[in-house]
């Protein structure tokens, strides 16, 4: 729980540092604040068995990622 604390104190503090590249380059958002926090939850988002990217649903909607466990 701690480093997930840490994690969202450092993304916290990258948004109010860097608010107009997050608003203007999603792959920054992605990389620099998402991933991290996955990271943080216990997800690794490099791992194609759990976590895919832009991948159509089943609804056909194509979210920015999905979760996947068991």
């Amino acid at each position: 729980m701690d480093e997930l604390l840490n994690t969202l104190e450092k993304v916290l503090k990258k948004i109010k540092n860097h608010r107009n590249l997050y608003n203007t380059n999603e792959e920054a958002v992605r990389n620099q604040i998402i991933n991290p926090i996955l990271r943080g939850l216990g997800w690794d988002p490099e791992n194609p068995e759990f976590v895919h990217h832009n991948e159509l649903s089943e609804e056909g909607k194509k979210p920015d990622y999905s979760l996947f466990k068991d």
